[in-house]
């Protein structure tokens, strides 16, 4: 199962409608995708792992092990994971670092005294595997946390290398058969880690076989 949370930021509209989680599922090829969006206020005691477990129980589903993309979310994983005794594995991209930077200067601004509610080196410590999502990504945690180096490994994003063809295997495939104009899209933020340059340049080697159009 797939959980796509989205916290309410607005916790103090309190219409019914907005006390309560709702889910929208969706299957995609045979995996079910919830786009869950949730609560969290924990004065008036609502708390965010709850929804998650509801969720869980309406579906009757019952994981055996927790994925959690991106460090905010290992939050609810680190919850989920108590309460239901099984294990977590934590996804650390870019933009984790990023975050996990910015919490250790603010602990240190502190004299080490950890006042933030998310107590990322804790759910850290606790978790039973850390996935990066590259070499350099997983360098750049260690340098953070080194003594965590026994849990971490490294969680390549790619496809077979049988997918990848020549230049010239390329433009006879049946991809470009008909002639037609040869349409990509990239879906992701516009910064210079996504490297959309390094695609200008590899199309701009196409231009003088096809016709193509990126998005």
């Amino acid at each position: 199962m797939v959980i796509r949370p989205k916290l309410r930021l607005n916790l103090w509209d309190f219409r019914p409608s907005n006390l309560f989680s709702r889910s929208v599922r969706n299957d995609i090829d045979g995996i079910a995708v919830h786009s869950l969006i949730y609560m969290d206020a924990p004065r008036v005691g609502i708390y965010r792992h709850n929804s998650f477990l509801k969720l869980l129980a309406r579906e009757r589903f019952n994981p055996d092990i927790i994925i959690s993309h991106r460090i905010p979310h290992s939050v609810i994983g680190d919850k989920l994971s108590t309460i239901l005794s099984i294990p977590q594995i934590i996804g650390i991209h870019s933009s984790c670092i990023i975050t996990l930077r910015e919490y250790i200067q603010t602990i240190s601004k502190t004299g080490g005294e950890d006042i933030s509610p998310r107590n990322y080196i804790e759910i850290l410590s606790r978790t039973d595997r850390i996935a990066c999502r590259s070499l350099s990504i997983k360098n750049q945690f260690l340098e953070l946390f080194p003594k965590l180096s026994e849990k971490v490994f490294i969680a390549n994003s790619g496809i077979s290398k049988d997918k990848i063809m020549v230049k010239e295997d390329f433009i006879k495939s049946p991809y470009l058969s008909d002639h037609s104009t040869l349409k990509i899209v990239s879906v992701c933020n516009l910064i210079p880690r996504k490297n959309i340059d390094i695609t200008l340049q590899a199309l701009s080697t196409l231009s003088y076989v096809i016709d193509w159009h990126y998005t």
